[in-house]
């Protein structure tokens, strides 16, 4: 069956403007066939073939162009505008709300500042650790060898400990007429023993010479280490000896610095020993009071608060004496 498309134009009829969109290739010059949409064109002129007497003409069937290829001519894309670095990596993420890529960049700001922070406080406590330690050696010599000799402000001379400490004290922490032993230069024991009471307190005072195995060599830097190492001591005794671990408080205001240790011994069934010793460290000079006691027969032992009292006392009594004796200019 034969498509026969539209009927041609009635005379004076205009033709579908803009019924295709398709461009129509130019007519190539020379002879140019009829068009039956022409109003030049009569009706009885030239009609085609199919068009009989006494019919009304027909739209002639649509122009097929099946020899012309249609290419839909499309534009190219506009090129996306130049976005910067920064702009770009500004930009949310697809599915991203703008809002969260914002609060991610505060939150990691956030984080870097914390960092930062707890990195300079560990550098200025590192710091000050540092400055304490080397402020608190004895200074070098020029040199830079081992020093050999006393330093400014160390001391050669010592009190006598015996004369040191005064009888009042004696009396209130030992007891009434205590006994003198003078066991070594430097140290004295005052002792009171009894059928019930016993009290002894030993005083010594040390002043320490320049050691080249200790720091810098100096006599204080040798203090400072025998001071430490008695203070282990006491914490820590070695195994197999009857002393017991010693509880120990540090004393601030005295000397250099100061401790002062408990200690507790059962000598027997129902038989208690306390004692009580302050070590102090001033230049190069030790102070170290011992003060214990216990009552015999079983009766309750001597308070280690009124021991701890009484070699305090005796402590700073020393150290006063050792302060008033001249010191290398």
């Amino acid at each position: 069956m034969t498509e026969q498309g539209y009927p041609p134009r009635r005379p004076g009829e205009q033709g579908r403007s803009g019924w295709s969109r398709i461009p129509q290739e130019p007519r190539r010059p020379g002879r140019q066939a009829p068009d039956a949409f022409d109003p030049g064109l009569e009706a009885d002129d030239d009609l085609p073939p199919w068009a009989g007497p006494g019919v009304q003409p027909v739209r002639p069937a649509r122009r097929q162009h099946a020899a012309v290829d249609v290419v839909e001519v499309i534009d190219d894309p506009p090129e996306p505008p130049q976005v910067s670095r920064l702009g770009r990596d500004a930009a949310p993420r697809r599915g991203q709300r703008p809002g969260r890529s914002r609060a991610a960049a505060t939150r990691r700001r956030r984080a870097k500042r914390r960092l930062l922070t707890l990195a300079s406080v560990i550098v200025v406590i590192a710091v000050v650790a540092a400055a304490v330690y080397y402020l608190r050696q004895p200074a070098a010599t020029p040199s830079g060898g081992p020093i050999t000799t006393l330093q400014k402000g160390e001391y050669s001379k010592i009190p006598d400990a015996c004369r040191a400490v005064p009888a009042t004290l004696l009396t209130g922490f030992v007891g009434t007429a205590p006994k003198l032993l003078r066991p070594q230069p430097g140290e004295c024991t005052f002792t009171v023993d009894t059928r019930t009471t016993f009290r002894e307190l030993t005083v010594q005072v040390q002043a320490l010479q320049p050691n080249a195995g200790y720091g810098n060599g100096s006599a204080t830097a040798n203090a400072i280490y025998n001071f430490a190492q008695q203070r282990a001591h006491l914490a820590r005794p070695p195994k197999h000896t009857p002393e017991p671990p010693a509880k120990i408080t540090p004393i601030p205001g005295i000397g250099d610095e100061a401790f002062v240790a408990a200690l507790v011994f059962h000598v027997g069934p129902g038989a208690i020993t306390n004692k009580v010793i302050v070590l102090v460290r001033y230049k190069n000079v030790l102070i170290t009071t011992f003060l214990q006691g216990d009552v015999h027969g079983g009766a309750a032992s001597a308070q280690v608060g009124q021991l701890r009292a009484g070699a305090l006392a005796a402590a700073r009594v020393l150290l006063s004496a050792v302060k008033a004796e001249p010191a290398i200019g």
